[in-house]
């Protein structure tokens, strides 16, 4: 969008300048910019552009953390002796786990913790 005026407008949350008028015009595209410049009942030119969705942070953020605890588990299972996974599989109550070597244990522990 294209605002028209003069001089700066000071940007007092972020303490910095947010606009600079140039030849009396300032062109952005930044949606809390356009928000603050509406505000200030400017003169104007062009459609507001058009944001991507909304992202959800929280959503992203948990699901990242989710992984990270199950990359600590697979790092934390690998550290185990066969022996010791045998012995976690048969404590969750795993059949067939005598006959497995550590890669099947590992996968079919890490499947019990998804299931719960």
């Amino acid at each position: 969008m294209t605002f028209y005026g003069k001089g700066i407008i000071w940007d007092a949350e972020n303490n910095c300048i947010l606009s600079k008028f140039k030849n009396g015009k300032f062109e952005t595209k930044d949606r809390r910019t356009i928000s603050i410049l509406k505000g200030l009942d400017l003169e104007l030119e062009g459609e507001e552009p058009e944001y991507p969705e909304e992202i959800n942070l929280v959503d992203d953020i948990n699901e990242a953390h989710e992984q990270a605890i199950k990359e600590d588990y697979i790092l934390h299972l690998s550290s185990k002796k066969v022996a010791e996974l045998k012995d976690m599989a048969k404590d969750k109550g795993l059949e067939g786990y005598s006959n497995m070597k550590k890669e099947e244990l590992i996968e079919a522990l890490i499947n019990i913790e998804d299931e719960v």
